[in-house]
């Protein structure tokens, strides 16, 4: 068992109440991949039997039982410096009843020395995935005339490890001039965090249970820096319903098909 740091001075970290959701499909999955295993996992204890294989496996019928007091801690550690969109949880309160984790919390940082305290999950008998988010949100408008190109202006700079993402609802509006429509459209900005280890604390179960069973853990982070640099909200549509990039070029990671970046993997780059 690793020892436990103490909490962090400064907390920037507020209370998610979280809902679990039965599977983790996503629109964005082009943009995001499972990093899980470029870490070193591990426990703070474990029965035989029930430790990291087990929520690692793919199973929901395996989970990480604890052996000791709480609260209770899983660490990852990486070799290099990661970029975190989120982590995710299986839990099964159905079947796990007083080991189900009622409060977790996530903490990140460059080395087990420094970590800080990044979220604060309080859970209510959850039966599925939990998703943690691990990224920052600020949101911006844009004034953008409609016979100018979405990537024009340079207003904005296109941070290599920011997500810009368009919301559903667009405000219509006319410019001061009266020479084309104009559409206000509001911009999610999302940096995710980055560090080299994450360690994630299990404070309380349900029904004030001891010990906890964790059935899955998964963590996400960006597939590439040449994806994340292109923005979603830059995407265009032709007549014919293809979608294809400003410059006129179809863009295969528009269509979910991440660019090959070794030359064994080139050979599969077109459909013959």
């Amino acid at each position: 068992a690793l020892a436990v740091p103490p909490n962090p001075s400064h907390s920037h970290s507020s209370t998610l109440f979280l809902t679990a959701t039965p599977s983790l499909l996503s629109s964005k999955s082009n943009l995001y991949r499972e990093i899980g295993h470029s870490a070193i996992w591990s426990l703070s204890t474990a029965k035989p039997g029930n430790g990291v294989e087990q929520i690692r496996d793919s199973s929901y019928d395996t989970y990480w039982q604890s052996d000791g007091g709480q609260p209770h801690y899983m660490n990852l550690q990486f070799s290099k410096r990661m970029s975190f969109y989120e982590i995710c949880f299986y839990l099964d309160y159905n079947l796990d009843e007083s080991y189900t984790p009622k409060e977790i919390s996530v903490k990140v940082g460059m080395t087990f020395h420094d970590l800080v305290q990044v979220r604060v999950c309080e859970l209510k008998e959850p039966v599925g995935w939990i998703v943690v988010p691990l990224w920052e949100s600020v949101e911006e408008e844009d004034m953008e005339d409609g016979l100018q190109n979405m990537y024009g202006g340079g207003t904005h700079d296109m941070d290599p490890y920011v997500f810009y993402e368009e919301e559903e609802d667009d405000e219509e509006e006319e410019d001061p001039l009266h020479r084309a429509p104009c559409t206000l459209k509001r911009r999610k900005k999302k940096r995710p965090i980055r560090g080299h280890f994450i360690q994630i604390c299990i404070s309380s179960m349900h029904q004030n249970g001891r010990d906890t069973h964790i059935r899955q853990v998964k963590i996400f982070g960006p597939r590439n820096q040449e994806e994340l640099s292109k923005p979603s909200w830059g995407r265009s549509t032709s007549s014919s319903g293809n979608s294809k990039s400003r410059s006129g070029e179809d863009d295969a990671w528009i269509c979910g098909v991440p660019k090959f970046q070794t030359v064994g993997m080139s050979q599969f780059s077109t459909i013959r």
